[in-house]
């Protein structure tokens, strides 16, 4: 956790800090608040999933790699997803949320309840319904960061850097704490600590009332879609890997 702590400021947040300083204090708060809640919710619900998709499966090593395979192409599509789907009005952010929320929420009841019916059944057939679980949710949740860059840029997009680092650092220190909170009390309280992050989202008003945006210029947020779907899952990755 310390490791994890001390090369999220070194590497992350240090360099970055200089670049929220030339923005208005409300944009800097509220999008700090808007990221780090995302970070933050995103890495305790996959914990969360992988985890109880291991033990479904039967060993650790299944859990990972079917539970990493279905995140990372589920929020990859649910990123591009995104270039369609625009979260540019408060009733459809608050829409966004609550249905990612009450989907996780929910996940705490009916996946074991499946768990209890297929636990018997062969090992392919186990992954199908560790699917069921794993690719809607990680859809919604890749909405989530290109609609907030999305959000900025039309603002300002000089904090893009600290909003980048922000959303990197808590998801790199929640891996750790999202294990030990699974050991300490049980996987479904991460998952609802991952809801509540969601749920948050749309309680604060002023994170969930965008200004409407149009289109996207052409060509510009499928690159910036490709980078977060490839620097974020590279560095929870890499916070996976530092907390083992």
């Amino acid at each position: 956790m310390l490791l994890s702590l001390g090369l999220a400021l070194f590497t992350m947040i240090a360099p970055s800090v200089r670049s929220v300083r030339q923005v208005p204090g409300s944009l800097g708060w509220l999008g700090t608040l808007y990221f780090t809640l995302i970070g933050l919710g995103f890495m305790f619900v996959e914990i969360g999933i992988i985890q109880r998709v291991s033990l479904f499966l039967g060993h650790p090593v299944y859990g990972m790699a079917i539970g990493l395979f279905g995140i990372i192409v589920s929020t990859g599509i649910g990123s591009l997803i995104s270039e369609a789907l625009w979260l540019d009005s408060t009733p459809k952010l608050l829409g966004w949320s609550g249905v990612l929320s009450l989907f996780v929420i929910l996940l705490t009841v009916w996946f074991p309840m499946l768990v209890q019916a297929f636990e018997g059944e062969a090992l392919f057939a186990r992954v199908l319904v560790s699917l069921t679980a794993m690719v809607p949710s990680g859809i919604l949740m890749g909405l989530g960061f290109p609609t907030g860059m999305r959000l900025v840029n039309a603002i300002d997009s000089r904090p893009t850097p600290w909003f980048w680092a922000v959303n990197g650092s808590a998801s790199v220190l929640a891996a750790s704490v999202a294990v030990g909170t699974s050991i300490a009390f049980s996987i479904n309280m991460s998952l609802l600590i991952g809801a509540i992050c969601y749920v948050l989202l749309g309680l604060d008003r002023r994170c969930a009332a965008p200004r409407r945006l149009g289109p996207p210029p052409r060509g510009r947020w499928p690159h910036a879609i490709h980078d977060q779907f490839i620097i974020s899952k590279l560095t929870k990755l890499a916070a996976k890997i530092i907390n083992r």
